[in-house]
């Protein structure tokens, strides 16, 4: 899985900069975005369409939800409302 693809979307989603002000909508678009600039896709093909996501797709959607998850851990634990600190 040494794709030049997946890597350069992995750096993408590495240096990826989520905002407070994001909707969960617009961090959806943006893990789609990235997928398709990168031209990777969700299936893999078998006769009469597609099934399962690819190797490559669940790795990066592991790295983004980690990423997203990383940096909401960091906000709720030191970007605490004033009222609700002691």
């Amino acid at each position: 899985m040494t794709d030049k693809r997946v890597l350069a979307a992995a750096k993408e989603i590495r240096e990826l900069q989520f905002k407070d002000q994001m909707t969960l909508a617009q961090v959806k678009k943006k893990f789609y975005a990235i997928m398709r600039k990168h031209g990777l896709r969700w299936g893999i093909a078998v006769p009469g369409g597609a099934e399962g996501a690819t190797a490559a797709w669940a790795m990066l959607l592991g790295f983004f939800l980690g990423r997203f998850a990383d940096t909401m851990r960091t906000q709720l634990f030191l970007q605490v409302p004033n009222d609700l600190r002691l």
